[in-house]
């Protein structure tokens, strides 16, 4: 799920050739031809693998590590 995939801690990292899982930033299935990263994280007590294109990765990290954002603070 999208709240699971927000939650989720990355762990260890592996990338080699896609395994025809579908991603789990987009659900596009990850061909054989294609680059994946299998991502090893704790989403609450579980260990999940989780596989991603490059770029999905790339994206889900990007927005995974921004802090909440803030209202701006009169001065």
């Amino acid at each position: 799920s999208v709240a699971a995939l927000r939650s989720a801690v990355p762990g260890r990292m592996w990338g080699g050739k896609g395994c025809g899982a579908p991603c789990d930033f987009c659900r596009v299935l990850v061909s054989a031809e294609e680059i994946e990263y299998e991502v090893e994280a704790q989403v609450g007590t579980e260990t999940l693998m989780l596989h991603f294109h490059p770029r999905c990765y790339d994206t889900w990290r990007t927005s995974h590590d921004q802090p909440p954002e803030e209202s701006p603070r009169d001065k």
